[in-house]
């Protein structure tokens, strides 16, 4: 006969084997429903489904039993999920990397291609960063003036948000960075002097970041080019300003940049002319005519990419055809971003 001490030293050992298992199991199950979450996360941003199919399925989830494992088609690595019977329409990135390398109607077509995307995958970073650019290439296609200004502005705003929502997404990425800060930095067209030195604070560190993860992208290094040849063209007033709030900036503006501009056009995939425009003007200010005038050549026979830009350019490029001396032209091109490129992105969301 067992003592009631041994009956409940039994009884409590049965308890504790049934918490051990009963502990167990919902732990088997909090990681079952994490999974799901990852794959419900997934599915919020590669189909399109309701807002309440989505609320309905979180409300049902515990209850979810390995049969629902079936509704669902991941392909691991690709970040893809589809329901049966169902697939989400994604743009034609092919078709939008050629029209970015086209003429302006190319590049309107490209816009109005992603444009129609926009509320669909609107948290999908690969289209988030491909409507950044869309925006930063077809703004310079509008003057300065109104009416023109307004949309311009609109574009621009477009962009920044866009490359802001692929920020928060994946902060790692150069894409991202590249092209948040390509679309900042377009802001610079209508902004006061003291506007300007905040949005190129704000422009100079991303464009940093991008270089730092990517140090060979030829666009990043077009732009922080920029940004050193436009700081190099200040007059002493306005450098000082803009030093404390740029700092460091390199003593020699014009080799810094020069280096940056060299990057862009061996990793450009095709001739640029803007590259060029700004390969003559860093060599022409560093004394080097030689250089200058083979920049020039070369530019010279390449297509515009807006009529104001080639309207700058004409005048630099001119003693090419011409045999005149070489003179920096006073009406350099303040389009900031004027780039027909290939955009890679390797994550889709």
């Amino acid at each position: 006969m067992l003592s009631s001490t041994t009956w409940a030293v039994l009884l409590l050992a049965v308890s504790v084997s049934a918490l051990f298992f009963l502990v167990k199991e919902l732990e088997e199950e909090r990681e079952k429903r994490k999974k799901l979450e990852r794959r419900l996360k997934i599915l919020e941003n590669q189909v399109e489904v309701t807002k309440e199919d989505v609320i309905s399925r979180r409300q049902s989830m515990t209850s979810l039993s390995s049969e629902s494992e079936e509704f669902f088609d991941v392909e691991e690595g690709e970040g893809s999920v589809l329901l049966k019977g169902e697939a989400k329409k994604h743009p034609d990135y092919s078709k939008i990397d050629e029209l970015f390398l086209g003429d302006k109607d190319c590049l309107v077509k490209a816009l109005e291609i992603v444009s129609s995307f926009e509320k669909s995958h609107s948290d999908d970073f690969k289209f988030l960063c491909y409507l950044s650019c869309a925006c930063v290439l077809n703004h310079p296609l509008y003057a300065r003036e109104e009416p023109d200004l307004s949309q311009k502005k609109v574009l621009i705003e477009r962009g920044i948000k866009a490359g802001k929502s692929a920020l928060a997404i994946d902060p790692n990425s150069a894409e991202a960075h590249k092209w948040y800060a390509a679309a900042v930095g377009s802001k610079a067209e209508y902004l006061g002097f003291t506007e300007k030195l905040g949005n190129a604070k704000e422009f100079k560190k991303h464009v940093e970041i991008a270089l730092e993860i990517d140090p060979e992208d030829y666009f990043a290094n077009f732009l922080y080019g920029r940004l050193l040849f436009e700081f190099s063209k200040l007059n002493w007033f306005e450098r000082a300003a803009a030093s404390r709030l740029l700092s460091p900036v390199p003593s020699d503006c014009f080799t810094e940049a020069l280096k940056h501009f060299l990057k862009a056009e061996k990793g450009c995939p095709r001739p640029w002319k803007e590259v060029y425009y700004y390969l003559m003007q860093c060599s022409l200010s560093k004394g080097d005519i030689e250089d200058s005038i083979r920049y020039a050549g070369i530019g010279a026979k390449l297509p515009a990419y807006s009529e104001e830009v080639s309207t700058a350019q004409r005048l630099s490029f001119y003693m090419s055809d011409n045999g005149c001396s070489l003179s920096t032209s006073p009406n350099t091109p303040n389009e900031v971003f004027p780039v027909k490129l290939s955009l890679e992105v390797s994550k889709t969301g």
